[in-house]
């Protein structure tokens, strides 16, 4: 009898921790988690599920809000990381995922969020493989060039064709693919994000991205900056995504030609999957890209390069400072190397953590600066002094105040 009630005890300890601390909490899916399995689903998880079954399919788009409150009851934030990872723990023991999910490489949860089925695995979270890391990584460069949902939706089936997603990544990828914002990641976000590939894989994944694009029919203006952009991020040159795309054959008909293979779902680990090597033999098999749409493409990509070059270059480099001008601004700059606008816009911003969209883009413009411009000057300055960008884009953009001790001149 006591060692009955001792496991008894021990079985109800964490139940008993939660609820003794919160006792508003006792009716949460967090504490009706932490007990035992032998005491059968409680009315508190039936009522969850029955709440998660009437919503929209496939995707169901539901307040972060309301989430929270359903799995940690009143009083709890539900904005955290920690949180937002616990959500996932508790929607996969009943057969759900959501994104964003810290869990699966996403963003920290805005005011919103997206619940998907994942199909009958319930009760531990599903583990994705590198082809997931590889899709999420091209669908953030060039998903918001694809304007058009029909064309999202291209994308997100080429990926799980090219790549053999399972159903679970594909419905992550779908459900990422909602959240994509319609502006491109800035080239800092990009570097950022690109860090976690091997430098040998870098190349095949970019002429990856690059016959995406053809394929799913989305190679204007718009696309090529994307994929100039990414080229960027990974270290390679616009002559290289050019040279991809004029071949029409290598790695980009190639990847189009058949799925890659390169380990059974067995063997899946954390990382990027490499694209099958080039094979001449199957260049007819191939996409046929279109040269003479792609050359006008280039010649108009070359002809308004002026107007997108804030998005490649350091606007730095383009202010006209004379030599007895130069100094005086640079000492009276907090930001040593940064541009004088740029730096005199980020002293504006360092004055609160959070910017709305719309109240960057407005203080960008009192100063003459383009927003988009400036946020990339910032985040390359950032990028090149910290090793990490300073502002993540978004809405609302989040100032990342812990860098700004160590900027260079922060102390004058």
């Amino acid at each position: 009898m006591v060692k009955l009630c001792e496991g008894v005890r021990e079985d109800l300890t964490a139940f008993a921790k939660v609820v003794g601390k919160e006792r508003e909490r006792a009716d949460s899916m967090a504490a009706a988690l932490m007990l035992p399995v032998e005491l059968g689903e409680s009315e508190t998880v039936r009522s969850f599920r029955a709440w998660l079954g009437d919503l929209p399919q496939p995707l169901a788009d539901v307040p972060l809000e309301e989430l929270g409150l359903r799995c940690f009851g009143s009083g709890k934030t539900a904005s955290g990381l920690r949180q937002a990872c616990d959500m996932s723990a508790m929607l996969a023991r009943v057969g759900y995922g959501m994104e964003p999910d810290p869990t699966y490489g996403g963003t920290r949860p805005g005011e919103n969020i997206i619940l998907f089925r994942i199909g009958d695995t319930q009760g531990q979270l599903t583990p994705v493989g590198a082809d997931f890391c590889t899709a999420t990584l091209i669908m953030t460069a060039i998903g918001p060039a694809a304007k058009a949902l029909t064309l999202r939706s291209k994308l997100v089936d080429d990926l799980t064709t090219r790549l053999r997603l399972t159903p679970h990544e594909t419905k992550r990828l779908t459900a990422r693919l909602q959240l994509l914002p319609e502006r491109l990641p800035t080239l800092g976000r990009l570097k950022t994000i690109v860090e976690s590939v091997e430098p040998e894989q870098r190349t095949a994944i970019a002429s990856l991205a690059a016959s995406v694009a053809v394929t799913i029919g989305e190679t204007d203006q718009g696309m090529m900056v994307a994929l100039e952009r990414l080229y960027k991020a990974f270290g390679l040159g616009r002559q290289e995504l050019y040279t991809v795309l004029h071949q029409g054959t290598a790695a980009t008909a190639s990847c189009a030609a058949e799925p890659i293979v390169v380990e059974d779902g067995k063997s899946r680990r954390r990382g990027h999957r490499i694209p099958a090597p080039p094979s001449k033999a199957k260049s007819q098999d191939g996409i046929v890209i279109d040269m003479s749409k792609v050359d006008v493409i280039l010649q108009e990509t070359k002809e308004v390069d002026a107007i997108l070059a804030p998005i490649y270059e350091d606007e730095a480099s383009e202010i006209p400072i004379s030599v007895a001008v130069s100094p005086t601004l640079e000492q009276e700059t907090k930001f040593v190397g940064l541009g004088p606008e740029q730096a005199r816009l980020l002293e504006a911003l360092v004055n609160q953590p959070e910017w709305t969209r719309s109240g960057f883009e407005a203080k960008a413009r009192e100063l003459g600066l383009m927003p988009d411009g400036a946020l990339e000057a910032i985040n390359e300055w950032a990028y090149d002094t910290f090793d990490e960008e300073l502002i993540v884009d978004g809405d609302p953009l989040i100032i990342n105040m812990a860098l700004l001790a160590d900027a260079p001149g922060a102390s004058s």
